[in-house]
Protein backbone atom coordinates (compact mmCIF):
# COMPACT_ATOMS: atom_id res chain seq x y z
CA UNK A 1 0.00 0.00 0.00
CA UNK A 2 1.06 3.44 -0.88
CA UNK A 3 2.59 5.05 2.20
CA UNK A 4 1.34 8.29 1.46
CA UNK A 5 -2.27 6.97 1.00
CA UNK A 6 -1.87 5.38 4.33
CA UNK A 7 -0.98 8.46 6.06
CA UNK A 8 -3.84 10.47 4.07
CA UNK A 9 -6.01 8.17 5.68
CA UNK A 10 -4.80 8.70 9.42
CA UNK A 11 -5.22 12.39 8.96
CA UNK A 12 -8.31 12.08 7.96
CA UNK A 13 -9.39 9.84 10.36
CA UNK A 14 -7.67 11.69 13.04
CA UNK A 15 -9.75 14.73 11.80
CA UNK A 16 -13.01 13.65 11.86
CA UNK A 17 -12.55 12.42 15.42
CA UNK A 18 -11.51 16.07 16.29
CA UNK A 19 -14.10 17.49 15.12
CA UNK A 20 -16.69 15.33 16.73
CA UNK A 21 -15.28 17.01 19.52
CA UNK A 22 -14.72 20.56 18.15
CA UNK A 23 -16.34 21.30 15.04
CA UNK A 24 -14.12 23.14 11.99
CA UNK A 25 -14.49 26.43 11.08
CA UNK A 26 -14.74 26.89 6.87
CA UNK A 27 -11.22 28.51 6.95
CA UNK A 28 -9.77 25.02 8.89
CA UNK A 29 -11.53 22.81 6.46
CA UNK A 30 -9.99 24.82 3.40
CA UNK A 31 -6.59 24.81 5.03
CA UNK A 32 -6.88 20.59 5.25
CA UNK A 33 -7.79 20.35 1.56
CA UNK A 34 -5.09 22.48 0.74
Amino acid sequence: MDRSGEEEIGFRRLASFVCEFEPLSQEDLQAIDA
